[in-house]
């Protein structure tokens, strides 16, 4: 007769399995599912715990990016009900909705989510898992320009996680979110003190992915003032960090050193970047970037106004409200400095246009 496996057992490797899934190792993350799975066959009978791996199945698959299996099993989520499960479980399902929402850019219903879970938040005991929640939450915010709430919750996230020695990088992390904001609410300067202090401590501690991150961060932030030069060469350091350029993130940098080239006035090398970008784009299939880069060609190319209006609907598609408003403002700055007064209006209008839906949506989730 095959001995049964304790449950207790079976909630530590559970437990073990989300953690390396919140810190992303997904080798590992992998290679303790398939244990788990094996164990669940001689696992005594515990209900609670079969949802809770059910739920943790699914915050896996939302780690490998598989956001079409993810939808599927999170339309049969929701079909479940969780009133009569345990509060943590009840969480983690709110939780999870919140990340599977927020990396499908539904920004309002992912903070909707988050709002749930943070009801039920008072049943978890694990500090890191608290950290983890405000600093989801606080970048769900920042994607909504609901700034102060940002700050916030990445203040409540930095607290928790600077007191434990293995979450450096993490707090770093919500360091990168404090100087977002702030580059959001203009005052850049404070926003630099915190980039360099990442890229000085994340360069010592050996974090490639946030020395990517932070240089393209601050990239961004001198491309905010308009010191092309300064963003081009931050841009290009992150491209030079495989762990970086091989990520998810790396076709918006090139998007965004494919942008500053444009406005440097360096036609050339933008054009160069921009086939590099539109290339990688398409292999991916990326629908965001391939829709941005269409528009940078439409608009520093060839100046089709068809063409830049049908890529900003592409984009509306995609409910991509703050890219929205960021990139009709630029192009209309673009115009203006050309001297073509009439379409500059047209866009800078379009840009106030996509900032009231965006201030919309914000009173949507207060």
């Amino acid at each position: 007769m095959i001995e049964k496996i304790a449950s207790e057992n079976v909630a530590e490797m559970l437990n073990e399995w989300y953690s390396m899934i919140r810190q992303n190792k997904v080798n590992k993350a992998v290679a303790l599912k398939g244990e788990i799975e094996e164990a669940l066959e001689f696992m005594e009978k515990n209900q609670n715990l079969i949802i809770y791996f059910t739920l943790l199945d699914f915050r896996h698959k939302i780690m490998l990016k598989n956001l079409t299996e993810t939808t599927e099993i999170f339309n049969q989520l929701e079909k479940e009900s969780y009133d009569k499960t345990e509060e943590m479980i009840q969480y983690y399902f709110y939780f999870f909705g919140g990340q599977h929402e927020f990396y499908k850019r539904n920004y309002i219903k992912a903070v909707k989510y988050y709002q749930a879970a943070e009801n039920k938040l008072q049943f978890i005991s694990d500090d890191i898992e608290k950290a983890e929640f405000h600093y989801q939450l606080g970048v769900a915010f920042y994607r909504i320009d609901q700034h102060f709430f940002s700050l916030m919750h990445g203040e409540k996230a930095l607290e928790i996680f600077k007191c434990h020695g293995n979450y450096a990088e993490k707090a770093l992390n919500c360091e990168m979110l404090f100087a977002s904001n702030l580059v959001d609410l203009c005052d850049y300067d404070k926003a630099k003190v915190f980039y360099y202090r990442v890229l000085k401590n994340a360069e010592e501690m050996a974090f490639p992915i946030t020395l990517g991150l932070a240089n393209h961060n601050l990239g961004l932030c001198y491309q905010r003032q308009k010191e092309f030069d300064l963003a081009v060469n931050h841009l290009k350091i992150s491209l030079t960090i495989p762990e970086h350029n091989n990520s998810h993130v790396g076709v918006k940098t090139l998007y965004e050193l494919t942008y500053s080239l444009y406005q440097d006035g360096n036609k050339e090398n933008a054009s160069h970047f921009f086939e590099k970008g539109f290339d990688r784009a398409c292999n991916e299939k990326n629908k965001e970037f391939i829709a941005k880069f269409k528009l940078l060609h439409a608009v520093y190319e060839i100046e089709s106004v068809p063409l830049i209006n049908s890529g900003l609907v592409e984009l509306e598609k995609q409910n991509l409200w703050t890219d929205i408003v960021e990139i009709s403002y630029n192009i209309g700055c673009y115009f203006e400095e050309k001297g073509y007064f009439e379409k500059a209006v047209i866009y800078l209008k379009r840009a106030h246009q996509a900032k009231v839906e965006i201030m919309k949506m914000g009173e949507v989730v207060m």
